[in-house]
C-alpha cells in the first residue's frame, strides 16, 4: 500500500512539473472547448465518487486517485504539442528516448554487477534501483525502446543493440516480462524492414519458438512461471485471478463494476482463487487484488461496461498502430513523412501498453498510462483526419 502512495504521489508530481514547464508553449495555441469539457466532466464524476465513497467507508484512496487528472493533463498537452513538431523536434523526441532506454539499460547493468542494495527500495527482494521491482523497471524501459525502435532508422545499430540487452537481461534479472519484452521488440523491429524481412522473421519464429521455449525452461525461474499445470505457479494464479475478478465484479454490480479504484477492497467480491492465492503465499496474505494483476482486470472490475469500452478502445488504437507500423498508409495519412515518424514511435508506445494491459499492470498511475493516452490523441487525430479527406475526394 505504502509502495503504491509514493509511486502515485511521484507520479503526479512529475505530471504537475510537466505542466508547469510546458504551459507557455500550451498557452500558445488554441484547443476546442469540446476537450477541457471532456476533461472537466470527466474530473467531477471521479471526485463525486471518491467524495461519496469516503463518506460511505472512510476509505481515501477514490478520492486522492482524482489527482489523476493531473496525469491526462499533461499527456493531452504533450499530444497536441507532438502533433505541431517539426521534422527536427521529432527527431530529437526520438533521441531523447534512445538516451533514456540507455540510462534504463545502465540500469539494469548496474543491478546485474552490483546488486540493488541501495536506494529507497533497498529492502525489497526485487528492487532495481530506482524502482520496487524489476517489472516496474521492465515496464518502464518498454515504453522507452519499443518508442526508439518504432520511430529510428530501419537499420538502426542501436535498436539491435537495445534488443540484445533486453534479451540478456531477461534470461539474467530474469524476467519474463522483459522475455515478453523482447519477443514484440525484435517483432515490430522485422515489421518495419518490410513485408519479406517480417515474413522470413515469423517463419523462423514459428521454427525456432519452441527451441527458444525449452531452452527458458531450463531455468528453474521460467520453468515454476511457465508451468500452466501447477497450482502453485503464483505467477499464473495472479494472472487468473484478474479474469475472475473482472467476472465476479460484473456479475455482483449487474455489469457496472464495483467502483473507481475500489477493486479487492470488498472480500464478498473476491473469486475463490483469491482465497487459493493465500494458501501458498508466505505470509498468506493476498495478491494483487486491488490492481487486477493487469489493467484490462481493474478496469473492467471497477468501471463495468464502461472499462469494456476503454479496452475497446485500446484495441482499436492498437490496431491504429499497427497500421502506422506497416508504413502503407502513411503518405495518404500524413501528408509527410515526419507526421509518419511519429505516428510510428506512438506505435511503439501502444505496442509496449500491450503488456500493461494484458499481462502486468501497475494500475492508472504509470507512465505507461500518460505515453498511451498521449498516443490515443495523437493517433487518433491523424486517422480520424485521414478518413475526413477520404470522404471529401469521394
Amino acid at each position: 500500500m505504502v509502495l503504491g502512495v509514493s509511486m502515485s504521489i511521484g507520479f503526479v508530481l512529475c505530471s504537475l512539473i510537466g505542466i508547469l514547464l510546458e504551459t507557455k508553449t500550451v498557452l500558445r495555441r488554441q484547443y476546442q472547448l469540446k476537450s477541457a469539457l471532456i476533461m472537466m466532466v470527466f474530473f467531477i464524476i471521479m471526485l463525486s465518487w471518491g467524495i461519496y465513497y469516503y463518506l460511505l467507508t472512510n476509505e481515501p484512496k477514490p478520492l486522492l486517485s482524482t489527482l489523476i487528472i493531473i496525469p491526462l493533463i499533461y499527456a493531452f498537452m504533450l499530444a497536441r504539442i507532438l502533433l505541431d513538431a517539426s521534422e527536427d523536434q521529432v527527431g530529437n523526441f526520438v533521441g531523447s528516448l534512445g538516451k533514456l532506454t540507455l540510462l534504463m539499460l545502465l540500469l539494469g547493468w548496474v543491478k546485474i554487477l552490483f546488486g540493488s542494495d541501495f536506494g529507497p527500495y533497498a529492502e525489497y527482494s526485487k528492487a532495481l534501483f530506482p524502482f520496487a521491482e524489476d517489472s516496474h523497471y521492465a515496464l518502464t524501459l518498454a515504453m522507452f525502446s519499443l518508442a526508439y525502435i518504432s520511430g529510428s532508422n530501419y537499420s538502426s545499430v542501436l535498436s539491435i543493440l537495445v534488443l540484445v540487452n533486453i534479451l540478456v537481461f531477461g534470461i539474467l534479472l530474469p524476467s519474463l516480462v522483459l522475455i515478453v519484452l523482447f519477443v514484440i521488440g525484435i517483432s515490430i523491429y522485422f515489421i518495419r524492414l518490410g513485408r519479406f524481412s517480417s515474413l522470413l522473421y515469423f517463419i523462423m519464429a514459428g521454427s525456432f519458438g519452441s527451441i527458444g521455449f525449452d531452452l527458458l525452461m531450463g531455468s528453474d525461474y521460467f520453468e515454476s512461471r511457465l508451468n500452466f499445470e501447477s497450482l502453485n505457479n503464483l505467477t499464473l494464479l495472479v494472472w487468473l485471478q484478474g479474469w475472475f475478478l473482472m467476472g465476479s465484479s460484473l456479475e455482483i454490480t449487474n455489469g457496472l463494476g464495483v467502483g473507481f479504484q475500489t477493486l479487492g477492497m470488498q472480500e464478498s467480491v473476491l473469486p475463490e482463487i483469491s482465497y487459493l492465492i493465500t494458501e501458498i503465499t508466505d505470509d498468506g496474505g493476498y495478491r494483487n487484488t486491488q490492481d487486477g494483476g493487469f489493467l484490462a482486470a481493474k478496469l473492467i472490475g471497477e468501471l463495468g461496461i464502461i472499462g469494456i469500452i476503454f479496452v475497446v478502445f485500446y484495441l482499436r488504437i492498437l490496431m491504429h498502430g499497427f497500421q502506422a507500423l506497416i508504413r502503407k498508409p502513411l503518405n495518404r495519412c500524413t501528408g509527410d513523412q515526419n507526421s509518419a515518424r511519429l505516428l510510428r514511435v506512438c506505435a511503439g508506445f501502444t505496442f509496449a501498453f500491450f503488456i500493461e494491459m494484458f499481462l502486468r499492470g501497475l494500475g492508472y498511475f504509470s507512465v505507461g498510462s500518460i505515453l498511451f493516452f498521449a498516443s490515443a490523441v495523437i493517433l487518433r487525430s491523424r486517422f480520424i483526419s485521414l478518413s475526413n479527406n477520404s470522404r471529401l475526394k469521394t
